[in-house]
């Protein structure tokens, strides 16, 4: 069951209460958290946002567990931010998604965030 969520950011305010909703505000939260521009990032406005997203999808989503870490590694909350990332580990599948979230890890066991790189295209 999938709850509504209200949430303000920047001065915007987000109902959602459906699953691509949730897929849109996993995006919002990972560029909050990752951002290679330092005036996008907002490490608290992240974690509201993924600890809300993992709330809704009962931590049983591996993509908002991944965000929710990144979120709190950007936030400083190392502790939470590796028990997180390897909570995602577990529930997720082999390959290139998996690998990611091990490669994630290495950088959070030394304090350190993860960075988008920006694309040019």
């Amino acid at each position: 069951m999938l709850r509504r969520l209200l949430t303000t950011v920047g001065g915007w305010t987000i109902i959602t209460a459906n699953l691509v909703c949730l897929g849109a505000l996993n995006g919002i939260a990972w560029i909050l958290a990752t951002s290679g521009d330092a005036k996008v990032r907002n490490g608290s406005e992240a974690v509201l946002f993924a600890e809300q997203l993992v709330e809704a999808t009962h931590r049983k989503a591996p993509a908002c567990l991944d965000t929710l870490a990144t979120a709190y590694v950007e936030a400083g909350q190392f502790e939470k931010t590796i028990s997180t990332e390897k909570e995602a580990i577990a529930l997720a599948k082999e390959g290139a998604e998996k690998n990611g979230y091990s490669s994630r890890l290495t950088l959070y066991e030394a304090k350190k965030p993860y960075r988008e790189q920006p694309r040019i295209e």
